[in-house]
């Protein structure tokens, strides 16, 4: 299996990232990342889904609302479900 699949180690991205917040239960190492299987789309969907409504779904300041940008950053197929997945203007 790639192991490209796998994320970096929390404390590898805490270096590249110091603002980043990362929240628990935010494991050390890639938890999900298995080396003889691979997430299938429709699991990815689900994941990706459930990420998106944890996102959507925080207590957020209205006065910094229309100042806060999300931009969905990773693979190709991943970006390709998360677009999917968001809500449009016309909706």
């Amino acid at each position: 299996m790639n192991t490209c699949d796998k994320r970096s180690a929390k404390s590898i991205l805490a270096t590249e990232y110091p603002a980043f917040d990362f929240h628990e239960p935010f494991e050390e190492e890639d938890t999900l990342w298995v080396p003889d299987y691979r997430e299938r789309e429709p699991e990815m969907i689900v994941r990706l889904n459930l990420a998106l409504k944890k996102i959507f779904d925080a207590e957020w300041d209205k006065s910094l609302c229309e100042h806060v940008f999300i931009e969905p950053m990773s693979k190709d197929l991943q970006c390709d479900k998360i677009y999917q997945l968001l809500p449009t203007r016309e909706q």
